[in-house]
């Protein structure tokens, strides 16, 4: 199992194994930071809601999916 860890005093960085990668975009910061201080699943609709709290719902989560993917896209 990867050990992570989210640092967020500084540079946003996430450690995975050792491994640095740097976190550019504010709302994969915000969304990674969110999941790992509550522990807990939540609904891509709320997640959708919370971060683009004034977009349509389906914009928002054409965007949290973009930014999904770039998150998977950094951490890979």
């Amino acid at each position: 199992m990867a050990t992570c860890r989210l640092l967020l005093l500084g540079p946003p960085q996430l450690q995975r194994d050792g491994r640095v990668t740097l976190i550019r975009l504010r709302k994969a910061v915000a969304l990674l930071a969110y999941l790992a201080v509550e522990q807990r699943a939540f609904s891509r609709e709320y997640l959708a809601a919370l971060l683009w709290p004034n977009m349509g719902e389906k914009d928002a989560l054409a965007n949290l999916r973009r930014t999904l993917s770039q998150i998977r896209a950094t951490v890979a």
